[in-house]
């Protein structure tokens, strides 16, 4: 299977979003509709290294390097990268950049 090639809200180009992760259908619930995730997950976009790995499962856990290429590559970064952004796209604040 090839890159998927994803454009954000102001045209760039996003490629290698093709991970096939366990949990990528949540990760795009979360962005597309906002959807909470569960700890795991959270934890990841949250840039907690130590809560994401105590929270994985043994095959997420397996699978965090392509977690973490997922959501450097993939993920909008208003999206992640702190418990206040998590929050805030939660809450509806943001516009996928």
């Amino acid at each position: 299977m090839g890159d998927q090639i994803r454009r954000t809200d102001n045209g760039e180009v996003m490629l290698g979003c093709s991970h096939t992760l366990p949990l990528h259908d949540a990760i795009d619930q979360y962005v597309d509709a906002r959807v909470p995730i569960g700890g795991f997950l959270t934890a990841l976009l949250e840039n907690n290294l130590v809560e994401t790995f105590g929270r994985a499962d043994s095959t997420n856990e397996s699978m965090l390097r392509e977690y973490v290429e997922h959501v450097y590559w993939c993920v909008p970064s208003t999206c992640w990268g702190s418990p206040e952004k998590v929050q805030a796209w939660l809450r509806g604040e943001g516009m996928a950049s």
